[in-house]
């Protein structure tokens, strides 16, 4: 057989990635973290700079630092586990001691470079994801979390902006690492018709639409469909009666549609609503003309709503494309600016309740609707035209002193707050916009593969009543049959599109995670990288020049291979 075809027959990762939880004892695993801690406050002191940290030529995280923190850990796979559950301990205990803050930032800092470092230096790759970075484990008193859960947690941005980490999270996303049912093992998908155990795999398996790429993609030809019947019911002509097409895109949309979590709950009240004002038009008889009028008017109230959601649906297909660098960076930025403005309108409120209530103690008269003249009058002040007549009316002399003095409060200081913050939030997120996009788009990966039995709207109405009502007579592994069938028959043609991509313009992509059974060692990412043994051979026309711990160094930093192909 020729080389070509036996790497084709090689796989990527083993079939079952082989690892167990309890390897390592728990104990053993708590002791490991309680060393590698002290040995951590041992290195760094108060007199470490964070600059001697992340430096390239870092003077604490350096190779003996690594190697030392190897040996402290029982099981030498878990020291990036150990070293992000000492920066949770160290996060965890900053805020106790407040004149130590900087101390514990720091030591939090160095485990974390001390996780990317082991990271980096994992010479197997194929252990790395399987033992190092995907294998959940648990100290005491934890619940079990693998390392990218808990860089997740921590909102380790520089640990997940790792090289080896970010392959490992593009793995998970594009379907080359699928979890198996229980989350604590993995399979790994490859392009053959069959394993390397000889066992033949089908040529369309509803298992695919597990991966998170595939999901995704399933979410936004929704989320596009349904803003398709969307602008078409909004925009048209009001009917008498709802149609057949509005009676279940908008009567029923409420459970068809879950993609945006910020807004889901003000959506689905508005739907809630919609639905309840439909389905009541919907049983009055119209036999008189009072009841179509009435009928007639609970309809456009109905539709009415429906018209207000525009631009929350618009701003949810946005964050379904979230998944892409340009989307996804300028969600976060923009995520991180309505955050901070969140103090902005907290002061406003603030305002204008004590302007509201100060309003109400300067009317001569009592009256049913102060309180809503006086907000309007506070609002349109601060976002249109002020109207000082108005506020005379209150009082004739405190009254416009008292608008005044709002003006100046909510529209020159408060809105220079808000500007302020706007300015210093965009400048935080975009000098780290990369980091948080990887951090965001990680999170977004493990989300989707926890979602195993979720069918997307309006999908999730059918798997509701058509396998649900068998689950309490069914063994799980019959329940897992039923399912798996049940997803062949209904998502067939979005398999068949999906085997196509896999075979076809995708393959590529699954390729770039095959290893080779004889050499694991692979080409870096950046191509054309002197190897250690080219830099020797330059070394020697050099005479020497180009000593060999100058080639080392080059290797350690990622310029070099270690071995040509």
């Amino acid at each position: 057989m020729s080389s070509s075809n036996s790497r084709e027959r090689t796989p990527l990762l083993p079939s079952i990635g082989h690892h167990h939880t309890n390897t390592v004892l728990d104990t053993d695993l708590t002791n490991s973290i309680r060393n590698l801690r002290n040995y951590i406050i041992l290195n760094v002191t108060h007199k470490t700079e964070d600059s001697d940290i992340l430096s390239r030529n870092s003077s604490v995280v350096t190779d003996q630092f690594l190697e030392d923190a190897i040996n402290i850990c029982v099981d030498k796979d878990s020291v990036a586990f150990c070293a992000l559950r000492c920066t949770q301990q160290f996060q965890e205990i900053r805020d106790e001691y407040p004149q130590w803050n900087n101390v514990f930032d720091n030591r939090a800092l160095c485990a974390e470079v001390l996780a990317m470092r082991f990271v980096s230096k994992y010479s197997r790759r194929l252990d790395l994801f399987t033992e190092v970075l995907l294998k959940k484990r648990s100290s005491r008193d934890r619940r079990p979390k693998n390392v990218i859960e808990l860089a997740l947690d921590l909102h380790a941005t520089l640990f997940l902006s790792d090289p080896e980490v970010s392959r490992c999270v593009e793995g998970l996303w594009n379907g080359a690492i699928v979890p198996i049912e229980d989350g604590k093992r993995f399979r790994f998908h490859f392009n053959e018709q069959g394993n390397d155990d000889g066992v033949p795999r089908r040529l369309v398996s509803a298992d695919r639409l597990v991966v998170p790429k595939y999901a995704n993609v399933i979410e936004v030809v929704l989320s596009v469909g349904f803003l398709l019947v969307y602008t078409f019911v909004v925009n048209f002509e009001n009917t008498y009666e709802p149609t057949p097409l509005e009676w279940i895109w908008t009567d029923r949309i409420r459970y068809f549609y879950s993609l945006w979590s910020w807004v889901s709950c003000l959506i689905y009240l508005i739907f809630i609503v919609i639905l309840t004002l439909r389905v009541y038009a919907f049983t009055i008889v119209d036999d008189n003309e009072d009841d179509k009028t009435f009928k007639l008017k609970l309809n456009n109230i109905a539709l009415d709503l429906l018209s207000t959601l525009a631009i929350f649906l618009w701003m949810r297909l946005l964050s379904v494309l979230d998944w892409m660098r340009y989307f996804g960076t300028y969600y976060i930025i923009l995520q991180a600016m309505f955050k901070d403005g969140i103090i902005f309108f907290l002061l406003l409120f603030w305002v204008l309740v004590g302007f509201i209530q100060a309003f109400l103690a300067l009317r001569p008269e009592v009256a049913g609707d102060d309180f809503i003249k006086i907000l309007k009058l506070l609002l349109t002040g601060y976002l249109t035209d002020p109207d000082f007549e108005a506020a005379a009316e209150f009082h004739p002399v405190l009254g416009q002193i008292l608008f005044g003095f709002y003006i100046f409060i909510t529209v020159i200081i408060l809105q220079t707050i808000l500007f302020s913050f706007f300015a210093a939030s965009f400048q935080n997120v975009v000098d780290r916009s990369g980091a948080e996009y990887l951090a965001s788009f990680t999170l977004k990966t493990l989300d989707l593969l926890e979602q195993r039995y979720y069918y997307p709207a309006p999908f999730n109405i059918v798997g509701l009543v058509v396998i649900l009502p068998f689950r309490p007579f069914l063994s799980l592994s019959a329940y897992r049959t039923l399912h798996l069938w049940f997803t062949s028959v209904v998502f067939f043609p979005v398999l068949v599109c999906i085997t196509w991509y896999e075979r076809g313009p995708g393959a590529r992509k699954i390729e770039r995670y095959r290893f080779d059974d004889i050499n694991e060692s692979e080409e870096d990412d950046m191509p054309l990288n002197p190897t250690a043994e080219d830099l020797a051979i330059i070394s020697k026309l050099l005479n020497g020049r180009l000593r060999a711990s100058e080639a080392k160094d080059r290797a350690e930093e990622g310029t070099v291979t270690e071995s040509g192909n």
